[in-house]
């Protein structure tokens, strides 16, 4: 196998609390704070996109990338802003690059989207999660280079995933659905509940200049907890935080107390899913007696 097709990029997500899935909801890593290891600029390199691999080598005029130089920078935060126009850009020649997105509160989890930029996506993903603000980390998906059955031994040491979920919880390695990637642009998209992918084939004509990650855009979606009092889907971000829209007369970021006055009865978690409201957990208003 060729060295580049055994590339591997991580990307490390740092979370409050235990992850479950949800359906549909909101972009939950939108203007988080993102870290990534070997960011290109310091100091100032030159590279070539990959589309210069289809013009003659005298032709091509190399790209500057200075961390120092706004105009010329391509940091973490790119991934995260919601603009296709911009990226993060790693180093050339790496082999490894750890991207880290702190959620900074607990979502429910359903799929991650990753948009890459001038360069073809890496070997192999892997994917993990914090449950306790990134002291620790455990998988959470592994996505290879076709055959799985090889690639999931070789990279990560486990078996490839046979098509049965033996647990809920079970991590799952899984091949690129696509054979052969895009130049540039791919969207990959990971189903953490099960299905999904995308390819990371070695390109005959890449000179070292080219040997280097672009992302655009990292999303992941997300619901948020409201103990069943609210739905999760639509909770507003505030000043980078995102708090359910009570309802049932309950009060808290995750509803997960009674107003004031409500208090006839004490605060029941509603039945169903943690992101829908359930009426018949509503908190009831105390008697009130005059004096």
């Amino acid at each position: 196998m060729d060295r580049d097709q055994q590339k591997l990029f991580l990307f490390l997500v740092f979370l409050g609390s235990v992850l479950e899935f949800a359906e549909s909801g909101f972009n939950a890593v939108y203007l988080k704070q993102t870290n990534a290891t070997l960011t290109c600029g310091n100091p100032p390199e030159e590279f070539f996109e990959t589309q210069q691999g289809f013009i003659s080598s005298i032709d091509r005029v190399p790209f500057t990338c200075n961390a120092s130089d706004p105009a010329r920078a391509y940091p973490p935060e790119n991934m995260v802003d919601g603009l296709l126009g911009t990226h993060w850009q790693s180093s050339a020649g790496e082999d490894l690059a750890f991207i880290t997105i702190s959620f900074e509160q607990a979502f429910f989890a359903q799929h991650i989207n990753i948009t890459f930029g001038n360069y073809r996506r890496p070997g192999a993903i892997k994917v993990e999660k914090s449950t306790d603000f990134g002291a620790t980390f455990t998988p959470w998906h592994y996505l290879v280079t076709s055959p799985a059955r090889r690639q999931c031994s070789v990279q990560f040491g486990v078996d490839a995933f046979q098509g049965l979920i033996s647990r809920v919880d079970q991590v799952l390695c899984t091949e690129y659905i696509r054979y052969v990637p895009p130049e540039y642009n791919e969207t990959i998209s990971i189903e953490l509940n099960q299905k999904q992918r995308g390819d990371g084939s070695q390109d005959s004509y890449t000179p070292g200049l080219q040997h280097h990650y672009t992302v655009r855009e990292i999303e992941v979606t997300g619901r948020c907890d409201c103990k069943g009092h609210a739905d999760g889907n639509h909770c507003p971000l505030n000043q980078g935080f995102r708090a359910c829209q009570c309802e049932g007369n309950t009060c808290g970021v995750h509803c997960d107390e009674c107003c004031p006055i409500y208090n006839q009865f004490p605060w029941k978690i509603g039945n169903g899913a943690p992101w829908t409201n359930d009426p018949a957990a509503k908190c009831e208003q105390g008697n009130i007696t005059g004096l």
